[in-house]
């Protein structure tokens, strides 16, 4: 609807205004009815205007009226009875009378008050003033055989003070009880009915005076039209229109009660215009939810139905429409239900849309055209039930996918990439295979220590603290956690998920978890808790991947003589003071960063042996110095492992001055040096340092 509003104003309805302005000048509401009567006359004598519709109701005296008949009752007893002077102040009180003003200002003049219902349902609620004179009688009706629509029939009202009921004047109620349950008024009864006496809306009262009395209100049997001479008006049930809204709040134009009263006025504005009184006074708005704004004063709902009455504009929904609502159901149903099982979700999506647009499209035709409305209900209800339906469907299905890569992998790997996996998941499989991969194994030293010197509960927040950042780091490198070993972590790379830099994520991860322990000293230091050193040992080859284990458990794990090095190599890094380990193979694998040649050794398991190396960090990203000291390094290593004992025992021992946050490492192979010259080795010594220990 909002799509179809014009900015226009209908000039031939004016709205009189009793606002702040009106109150500031002519004091607070309400006003004496003689006043009102003035602003009447004023219309009519001076303006010249056609009609009048009062958005008030006057169901009670006038407050000084009433107080003057007070006084009266105060002094009609016998005594005062026969005062000379009473008649007297009878007749002035009459002639002072604001009600009998008003309705002065009245008498025989297109004026329509206005009135209310309540309903049965209100609490409390009793009838006050009288109801006017009925537009139809319903037992009249009954009587020539016509059978009436149903319509709302409340109990109570409150109606118009006998006296302001002069002959010409006209009445319509003012309430609304059909709003909708979202609190918006779409639309509003034309008729109510007060036991057989049926009364018109205040619009409709103004219709049939503006087009001339003469003309009698009839309605179809079916209650499916009102018929007022050249006018027709559709009905919804309830004898019901919708509110045919011209435009946004201000589609007529308002002014002033108090620039009419003092004449300010202009005479084009008002001067055979259809004048609704009402109010938008701070306190005295009847503000009203509609479809074009949230907040739209009331006056201007009786405006638009007016207006829309006059001009055959009422939206309806035509008996034909309402039969190819079915057709549109059964060729909307045939063609989706066709399409939709063999497409995928987006074009289902677009399928909707295309429809859905193409029938709000026709709907939008006719509403523009001839203000009927295309039922939009059921054929959306049918769209979205087959779309929903089979997206539902789909969801299941892929939902159970998703639990199944879940059940498998969710413990392994972190969510995001178990949803990635699921996108594809003929490709992953617990089945056992052999793949090209990188293991991490890392380890807290001294740990049985800390566990001895700490009580169970700190215990385990301190292995939280330690084991959640951790995890984080091997989850955002796209790792896979295998298992947790009390304080160590064995993680892998290569599998689920294909990665064919397995090895340089690893020493990434790896190098990312040691700077993670450095950040995690502050912490544990303020609560009191030991600062932890953690050793990293990671190992590359061929592994055996899947789910291994027994009847009662099964886990999927990686196993091979790689894997059984990179523990070795862990556990090495306590003897070495080394933190980070890795094998010849890994470092092959990695060749973009820079290494420091640890040793060659043989692990407990082989009998070829390895040479091992620290991983430094990005060889672009290492600076000079570093490079410097790597090299003066393996400079002694190769002297060393060639028996050139002196030469390496001087460069260990200017390494260990310049290069102090190593020392411990270069004082290994000076306390080897020491032991080799009371224990010269024999002549086939090599250099490789054996471990028979994990």
């Amino acid at each position: 609807m909002q799509w179809t509003l014009e900015d226009v104003i209908d000039p031939r309805i004016v709205i009189v205004n009793i606002d702040d302005a009106s109150l500031r000048e002519e004091g607070r509401w309400p006003w004496s009815r003689s006043r009102i009567g003035e602003l009447t006359t004023t219309l009519f004598d001076h303006y010249g205007v056609a009609a009048i519709g009062f958005d008030i109701i006057f169901a009670e005296p006038d407050p000084n009226a009433a107080g003057g008949a007070r006084i009266l009752r105060q002094l009609g007893n016998p005594t005062l009875e026969q005062a000379p002077w009473l008649n007297a102040f009878r007749s002035l009180l009459d002639a002072n009378d604001p009600d009998r003003q008003f309705a002065d200002a009245l008498r025989d003049r297109p004026v329509a008050l206005g009135f209310y219902f309540k309903g049965n349902d209100d609490g409390g609620a009793r009838s006050m003033g009288v109801l006017p004179e009925p537009i139809i009688d319903a037992g009249l009706l009954r009587s020539a055989g016509i059978t009436l629509p149903p319509m709302l029939s409340p109990n109570h009202f409150g109606g118009i003070v006998p006296t302001l009921l002069v002959d010409g004047v006209e009445a319509g109620f003012l309430d609304n009880p059909l709003v909708d349950d979202d609190g918006v008024f779409r639309k509003t009864p034309l008729l109510q009915r007060s036991g057989d006496k049926i009364y018109p809306t205040l619009a409709l009262s103004l219709a049939r005076m503006l087009i001339g009395s003469g003309y009698p209100l009839s309605l179809d049997e079916q209650g499916r039209w009102i018929k007022i001479g050249p006018l027709s008006i559709p009905l919804l049930e309830n004898a019901a229109t919708y509110i045919p809204f011209l435009g946004p709040v201000g589609s007529f134009r308002y002014v002033s009660a108090a620039d009419v009263l003092n004449q300010r006025t202009s005479h084009e504005i008002l001067q055979g215009t259809v004048v609704l009184v009402g109010a938008t006074a701070a306190g005295l708005m009847d503000m009203r939810s509609t479809p074009v704004a949230s907040v739209y004063p009331g006056v201007e709902t009786h405006a638009n139905l007016l207006s829309g009455i006059l001009d055959g504009r009422n939206p309806y929904v035509p008996e034909e429409y309402k039969k190819s609502e079915v057709w549109a159901l059964l060729v909307i149903g045939v063609f989706l239900g066709l399409l939709i099982p063999h497409a995928q979700p987006w074009k289902i999506v677009v399928m909707a849309i295309v429809v859905l647009g193409l029938w709000e499209g026709l709907a939008l035709a006719f509403w523009q055209w001839d203000r009927a409305i295309i039922p939009m209900a059921a054929p959306l209800a049918m769209v979205l039930m087959l779309v929903i339906s089979h997206l539902l469907f789909g969801l299941i299905v892929e939902s159970r996918q998703r639990r199944q890569i879940t059940k498998w992998f969710g413990q392994y790997i972190p969510p995001e990439l178990v949803a990635e996996m699921s996108e594809n998941e003929a490709n992953y499989t617990l089945d056992g295979e052999n793949r090209e991969m990188t293991v991490l194994f890392a380890d807290v030293r001294r740990f049985t220590d800390i566990a001895e010197s700490m009580g169970p509960s700190e215990l385990t927040q301190l292995m939280n603290a330690y084991l959640t950042p951790m995890s984080a780091i091997i989850y955002q490198n796209r790792g896979a956690i295998d298992k947790y070993m009390g304080d160590a972590i064995m993680a892998f790379w290569g599998a689920p998920l294909e990665n064919a830099q397995h090895a340089a994520t690893a020493i990434k991860t790896g190098l990312e978890m040691l700077e993670q322990i450095e950040q995690l000293h502050e912490p544990f230091a303020q609560r009191g808790w030991p600062q932890l050193k953690v050793g990293i040992g990671l190992g590359t080859g061929r592994m055996h991947v899947g789910n291994m284990g027994s009847e009662y458990r099964m886990a999927y794990t990686v196993m091979g003589d790689a894997v059984n090095l990179g523990s070795r190599l862990e556990g090495l890094t306590s003897v070495y003071k080394i933190p980070f380990i890795v094998s010849q193979t890994t470092r092959d694998a990695a060749p973009e960063y820079l290494y420091r040649k640890i040793d060659r050794v043989r692990v407990k398991g082989r009998t070829e042996p390895v040479t091992i190396y620290q991983p430094i960090g990005l060889t672009e990203e290492c600076d000079e110095q570093t490079r410097h000291l790597i090299t003066r390094h393996e400079q002694a290593l190769s002297a060393y492992q060639s028996r050139q004992f002196e030469a390496a025992e001087e460069l260990w021992r200017a390494l260990k001055q310049d290069d102090e946050r190593l020392s411990a490492f270069y004082q290994i192979f000076l306390t080897r040096i020491e032991m080799l010259r009371l224990e010269p080795p024999p002549a086939d010594w090599s250099g490789v340092q054996n471990f028979s220990h994990k």
